[in-house]
């Protein structure tokens, strides 16, 4: 049987980045070191077994809400600004097709920068604002 570590991960000054949970903590740290943003902050990982997946998970979303890791977004209150602004971006530019396709009825392919500079000229969608279009 296979246990699921829960896996936490500080900084030099002992403040908490990250909170998850893998069934291989160590091949997972690899993964965060090469896609991970906050990893070259990192110094130190604990981690503790269970032998649930279902009971790792309970054990990290309590963990995440109760800790406020800085860099988790998943279950947290605090979420990393680079990272809703890619979100933000990637929403504008699907409002901008929309938007386009609507008013031209047209499937027309467009490039990057045609998507940006319409996002831009198009308003949000009705009552929405920057924060309500992530959700």
């Amino acid at each position: 049987m296979s246990v699921t570590e829960l896996y936490r991960w500080y900084d030099s000054t002992g403040g908490l980045l990250y909170v998850g949970i893998s069934n291989n903590a160590a091949f997972r740290a690899t993964q965060h070191k090469y896609s991970s943003k906050w990893y070259s902050r990192a110094v130190m990982m604990r981690k503790k077994a269970y032998q649930t997946l279902a009971e790792a998970h309970k054990a990290e979303k309590l963990a995440i809400r109760t800790e406020s890791p800085e860099c988790n977004i998943q279950n947290n209150g605090v979420i990393d600004r680079s990272e809703v602004d890619e979100v933000f971006n990637h929403q504008l530019r699907l409002h901008a097709v929309n938007s386009i396709a609507r008013y031209k009825n047209t499937s027309e392919k467009l490039s990057e920068d045609e998507l940006t500079a319409l996002a831009l000229k198009h308003p949000r969608p009705h009552g929405a604002t920057r924060e309500t279009s992530l959700l």
